[in-house]
């Protein structure tokens, strides 16, 4: 029996859903070092990328350029590469980090404090206590560089 109209798609079909959703992280590869960024064929946004962080950093002033003092090693760096996507699927930007090597660094000689945030558990639990209230409006931010600056 033949119908002019068309069949209802399978329910366990994907043929009802946005081809949007089926996006995969795997369609762009993300380069493991500099180099494999280089080499990309989306070298041009990894490159981009690349200085929008070392402008972040240097607009922050993150470091100053001094003088190694005798028989000091610099502390490497490593580029670390990632994508974002929007929630539909899409891309959203090529992201690129500087981080520090610093498994190399030290202790004395190399750096003489270390300080980490630590949010207090009541801290949290008041957060999420005021964003499950009914009228309470939530939203979200991306930072895209955070530093502490005395």
């Amino acid at each position: 029996m033949k119908s002019s109209e068309p069949a209802d798609p399978d329910p366990g079909s994907c043929d009802s859903i946005p081809a949007a959703l089926f996006t995969t992280l795997d369609d762009i590869p993300i380069p493991k070092s500099y180099k494999a960024a280089l080499a990309s064929e989306h070298k041009e946004h990894w490159i981009a990328a690349c200085q929008a962080e070392i402008d972040s950093l240097a607009d922050m002033k993150t470091w100053l350029l001094q003088d190694l003092p005798p028989g000091f090693k610099a502390i490497g760096t490593k580029w670390v590469f990632d994508i974002k996507y929007n929630l539909d699927g899409t891309l959203h930007r090529f992201k690129a980090r500087l981080v520090a090597q610093g498994f190399t660094q030290r202790p004395g000689q190399d750096y003489h404090e270390v300080f980490a945030h630590v949010a207090k558990r009541a801290t949290i639990r008041y957060t999420i206590s005021m964003a499950a209230h009914p009228s309470a409006r939530l939203g979200q931010l991306d930072i895209s560089t955070a530093f502490l600056n005395e």
